[in-house]
């Protein structure tokens, strides 16, 4: 149909950036005012002129020369271009058409689509006959000529003309001109293409000394396809030599097709049976997390292919009956499935890949536009699976695709699916391109000429690798979304794709996991930690270590004892006003040791010291180890059952206990009141040296048991050792005070205590009033002097959601224990940051910490904390499921090994034997590996990053905690039937909720585990239901119950005005109700109405785009409606825009 006699506002608006950019380039103005007058914005009688002929050049439209004497304003000028244009006719958009436009409009004003397609000729080139036989296709070929409104609809123009520019580089030195030449080719490559005014095209011509020259064609994706390139290329070619003498007639021009296929339903069939089970997005391993929109910036990396590859996959291809392509795609497949392994595992056990399909007919032969179809090829890689069997399933995958390759990608995406999908690609994160020019060459005579694509610094996918084979080359490039992938990344990325298509190829009859799995080198351990103001004259850096460290040959107790010598007078402990000196510590562990020999302890044998943190606590473990046993810390604070639990399980010999505590030791055990026993224990003679090596046990202390029984681990003098005094990730010296806030039974009390102690500095204990108080422990630490400190994560938050200064004057603060928060971090930074704060990270299993990364500016800014990398004496492993190294990049469970390892579980070879294992790449026979459970990402640097569990361990307040623990004494309740414990992401960390079946009353089951689970494992929330969802294998489904539980959780809206009750005081939102009800066909709707829970999808976000523009006048963003999908706050959004619409224009007409 016609629109030539529509207002003039109504296609106005595509004019409007055209005619602002004519204001500004001959005005020499950024910024111009639509509603101002041309003359009052400076300008003159022959500049007028000049902005009509630059109208004209952009537009085609014939101008009047005196155009702005009449319409003076820029927005009267884009009236005028409007009501002047080439008569347009409506045409339906294809599937495709409208995708490409979607994705487009996600991230308007970027040239994520910009096709630029770079000519380089040595020789005559006639400039007038190339532009002429450039418009030549313009005028021959609908799709050049064709616009898209900013409302949605596709406008065919009766004509159309290609802006063309020339810059003469001619006169200039060689090289200043072959530099400006690459400079601005580049930066017009960049220029984005509007999708409003045809055609969506551009041309330009830049010449150079010595008869060279360089022809940019940029054309937008929407009207163009690769199969449109090289038409386009050999019309192009054929025009112009018609025009230097050297004849070709085109070949009749066929009309376009229609987008409808038969076999609908087939297809539909077809693609919901391929798709079937689908699970999530792939793991790709990228740099940075996942943004809520997955930016268009891109990194390109290139690389040539070796001939000798190239020739190998042609002949494999031949082999298998298929394409170059086909093989290409099943080796980005076995990539990808290496890669993006999940959790551990050596390979995923499938890969989507998107694959682009010609989407044409005989009769599209001839015709330049969009037909390409992107989609899913779904890739099993099975561990038998052959590369010449995956090169088959792909060849029958694709074939099969081929026959439905019609049908819309956005069909194939639930509407659930599509709205998350706005941050990325739901069933194509991956693509992948094969473009063969073997028999490209210039025909026409005068010159010759050599073509490629240029980057366009964009990623239309996470990532997409395309082959390019030339006559005499080919090369591979791999292009990187830059919100998920450093550079760095994807050339390490590439590196590895090449590696595999080359291994893959020799080998094609070879298992492809095992093909890839061999290590090209041999693997070397995680690189040492960067240290963290070891001391106040050492530069922060990257420092020699990791497992490098000399072993210790004094026991811990000896080391103390030596500063106590040196230091008697130095303050060992401050605690409640009182401070215990180096020498008094010393004496009274004597005297104490002493008492324990007098009592029957031998060396080797186990103490219980059942006592709160503080000076009698750190006066008894020392006092342990000079007697030569080890030391069982109580937590007194925890129900006395699982203390007698676990006081039974390792066998102690007797038990050290503060008043009251008695309760906690079972029965048979000789106690000893330790307050009574200090009292004289500095006048007792201290006993004969004991000897005990760096081998002897020097504590025992218990984690969550996945077996719902709680795990004794046994750790020598030489894992402590290896942690303190000084250490690559931190120095102690005697001038620093230590905080001592963790609980005695957990790990961090390692480090606290012997770490101060061994380095002869003085250990501040935190009483416990003022740790449940984030104002008190600020004052706590700014009075006591504390210069080093650890905290969880969890605590953290606590404290600097209330104080956010208070950790100011601390040298080093170390945090861990816990999934961290960046907000609390960069507010604290931003408050009053401590000298040094280093994320640390380690299992009780390898003595309190294995690795350690001091914080950056740059980490907030990536939005990722690693864990870093080893710590002295310590080295780590990044493992898949085969016990194979993980490439940089890849996922994979961490091993940890080193001089920090304990010896093991009390008294449960079984569980010690298949948690502490041989390590099959060390050099020393007999080291060990201990499998953290963890999975985490291999850096480039050798740090790692902390992913989550491979089990369902998780940490409460920096505790390690089974669920299956608490979910044995869950069952053991009183009227449950049926329990299960699920962790729960919080706003500052993480709680547990339990879920029940059964008659048991909520209260009365969290009392019951509170009477027996330490407190950081009672569930902070009880919920019964009627019954656990299960999986097909009969185990709890946990993301069902979660769900469930969101929905028990969410309250119920209330009830909102309708549309009519809104109207009378919100225009905007009865405007916006009315779209609402006309796009997604519904009666009503509500304040709190989903968009797309109410039927939305992604095209139909780009028709309300449309509406609001036709409606409101605003350019409301497509990626705002994936932000704000709620009615109501899509109204306050549009009401916003329009609020700055109106302030903008000053004395503009009004705004509907």
């Amino acid at each position: 149909m016609s629109i030539d006699n529509e207002p003039a506002t109504a296609d106005a608006a595509p004019y409007a950036e055209i005619v602002h950019a004519a204001f500004g380039q001959v005005l020499r103005r950024d910024r111009i005012d639509p509603y101002a007058d041309f003359f009052d914005l400076g300008g003159q009688s022959l500049q007028a002129v000049e902005v009509a002929l630059e109208l004209r050049r952009r537009t085609g439209i014939a101008v009047d020369l005196d155009l702005l004497f009449t319409c003076r304003r820029p927005v009267d000028v884009a009236a005028h271009l409007a009501r002047h244009a080439p008569s347009a006719r409506e045409t339906p958009m294809s599937p495709t058409e409208e995708r490409l436009l979607f994705s487009d409009r996600l991230h308007p004003g970027s040239p994520l689509y910009c096709v630029p397609v770079r000519y380089r000729f040595a020789g005559d080139v006639d400039a007038e006959a190339l532009r002429a036989a450039l418009q030549d296709l313009v005028d021959r070929h609908e799709a050049l000529r064709t616009c898209f409104t900013p409302d949605g609809r596709r406008l065919v123009r009766s004509a159309a003309a290609l802006p063309w520019t020339v810059v003469d580089l001619s006169g200039e030195e060689p090289a200043r001109a072959a530099a400006e030449a690459r400079r601005y080719v580049a930066e017009e490559a960049r220029r984005p293409v509007p999708t409003d005014v045809p055609p969506l095209a551009r041309a330009c011509l830049v010449t150079e000394p010595g008869d060279r020259a360089v022809l940019l064609l940029t054309l937008h994706h929407l009207i163009a396809d690769q199969h449109s390139l090289d038409l386009l290329d050999r019309q192009l070619q054929q025009s112009y030599g018609d025009r230097v003498g050297l004849v070709r007639d085109l070949p009749p021009l066929r009309r376009r097709g229609l987008a409808g296929r038969p076999d609908a339903a087939a297809a539909r069939a077809h693609w919901r049976g391929q798709l079937a089970g689908l699970g999530g997005q792939m793991a790709l391993p990228a740099d940075r997390p996942r943004p809520d929109v997955v930016g268009p910036a891109g990194e390109v990396v290139t690389a040539p292919v070796d001939a000798a590859l190239v020739a190998r996959l042609t002949e494999l291809a031949a082999a298998c009956a298929a394409s170059e392509f086909m093989v290409l795609l099943a080796a980005y497949a076995a990539f990808l499935a290496r890669v993006a392994a999940p959790g551990g595992a050596a390979h995923a056990p499938e890969v989507v890949v998107g694959a682009p399909l010609g989407g044409r007919t005989a009769d599209d032969e001839d015709t330049v536009g969009m037909f390409v179809n992107v989609l899913p090829v779904r890739v099993r890689v099975g561990p038998d699976t052959t590369f010449r069997q995956l090169v088959t399933q792909v060849r029958g995958q694709v074939s099969a695709a081929l026959a439905y390759q019609w049908t819309p990608l956005q069909e194939l995406v639930a509407d659930a699916t599509a709205a998350a999908g706005a941050a990325g690609h739901p069933l194509t994160q991956v693509s992948i391109s094969h473009v063969d020019d073997r028999a490209w060459h210039w025909a026409p005579a005068g010159a010759t000429a050599a073509r490629d694509v240029l980057s366009t610094g964009t990623a239309k996918y996470e990532l997409l690798w395309t082959v390019t084979t030339g006559a005499t080359a080919a090369t591979s490039a791999l292009e990187a979304a830059a919100d998920l992938f450093t550079r760095g990344r994807a050339e390490e990325l590439h590196g590895r794709l090449l590696a595999d298509l080359a291994r893959l190829s020799a080998a094609p009859d070879a298992p492809v996991a095992a093909t890839l799995s061999i290590p090209e080198t041999p693997p070397a351990p995680v690189a040492s930690a960067p240290s963290a103001a070891s001391a106040p004259s050492r530069p922060v850096g990257r420092v020699p270590g990791g497992h490098t460290r000399q072993p210790a040959d004094r026991p811990v107790h000896e080391l103390v004892a030596q500063r106590a010598r040196a230091y008697p007078e130095a303050v060992a402990v401050r605690h409640g006003g009182k401070s215990l000196r180096y020498g008094e510590l010393d004496a009274a562990a004597a005297g104490l040791a002493g008492h324990l020999v007098e009592a029957g302890v031998r060396p080797g044998e186990r103490v219980a010291v059942a006592a709160e943190r503080g000076a009698d606590a750190v006066t008894a473990f020392l006092a342990v180890l000079r007697a030569g046993a080890a030391y069982v810390p109580v937590d007194v604070a925890q129900p006395p059952a699982r203390s007698r639990t676990i006081l039974r399980d390792s066998g102690v010999r007797l038990a050290l206990c503060q008043p009251g505590a008695q309760e906690h030791v079972p029965t048979g055990v000789p106690t000893v009141d330790l307050a009574a026993a200090l009292a004289g224990a500095a006048d007792r003679p201290a006993p004969p040296p004991v000897p005990v090596t760096v081998r002897h046990p020097a504590y025992v202390m218990y984690t969550s048991g996945s077996t719902g029984t709680p795990k004794g681990v046994v750790v020598p003098h030489e894992a402590i050792l290896r942690l303190v005094p000084r250490s690559n990730f931190l120095s102690l010296h005697p001038e620093d005070v230590v905080a001592h806030l963790s609980n005695t039974a957990f790990d961090a009390a390692t480090l606290e205590v012997w770490g101060a102690l061994c380095a002869g500095a003085t250990l501040a204990v935190v009483p416990r009033d003022v740790a449940l108080s984030p104002h008190r422990m600020g004052r706590f630490l700014a009075d006591t002097g504390v210069s080093v400190m650890f905290t969880t994560n969890a605590l953290l938050n606590a404290i600097v959601a209330h104080v956010p200064d208070a950790f100011a004057g601390l040298r080093v603060l170390l945090i861990g224990g816990d999934q961290y928060a960046l907000e609390p971090v960069r507010r604290m930074l931003a408050a009053g940051a401590p000298q040094h704060l280093v994320n640390a990270y380690g299992p009780t299993e390898n003595t309190t910490f294995s690795a350690a990364h001091e914080v950056t500016a740059a980490d907030l800014d990536r939005g990722v904390l690693p864990i870093g990398g080893a710590i002295d004496g310590t080295y780590l492993r990044v493992l898949d499921d085969r016990l194979a190294p993980v490439a940089p990049g890849g996922t994979g469970e961490l091993y940890v090994g080193g001089q920090g390892l304990a010896d093991g579980y009390v008294g449960d070879p079984g569980r010690t034997g298949a948690a502490f294992v041989a390590d099959p790449y060390a050099v020393e026979p007999g080291a060990r590996l201990y499998r953290t459970g963890d999975l985490v990402r291999l850096l480039p640097d050798g740090g790692v990053v902390f992913l989550g569990r491979r089990d369902d361990q998780v940490k409460v307040s920096g505790f390690r905690v089974e669920l299956g623990e608490v979910e044995r004494v869950l069952g053991d309740c009183p009227g449950v039937g049926e329990g299960a414990v699920l962790a729960v992401a919080g706003a500052d960390a993480v709680e547990l909720v339990a879920v029940l079946t059964g008659p048991a009353d909520p209260g009365e089951v969290r009392e019951f585990l509170r009477a027996n689970l330490p407190a950081y494992m009672v569930p902070a929330r009880c919920h019964r239901v009627r019954r656990l969802p299960t999986t097909n294998n009969g185990k709890v489904d946990r993301p069902a119950l979660l769900a469930e539980l969101g929905r028990a959780a969410a309250p119920a809206p209330d009830p909102a005005p309708t549309p009519a009750g809104v109207a009378s005081v919100d225009p905007v939102a009865a405007g916006l109700a009315d779209i609402w009800r006309d796009l997604l066909g519904v009666a009503d709707v509500a304040a709190d109405s989903h968009f797309f829970a109410l039927g939305g999808t992604s095209i139909k976000a780009l028709h309300l785009v449309g509406a609001v523009h036709r409606r409101f006048g605003v350019d409301l963003r497509i990626v705002t409606v994936f932000r704000r999908p709620a009615f109501a706050d899509l109204a306050r959004e549009i009401a916003g825009l329009a609020g700055t619409e109106r302030r903008g224009h000053g004395d503009g007409p009004g705004r509907p």
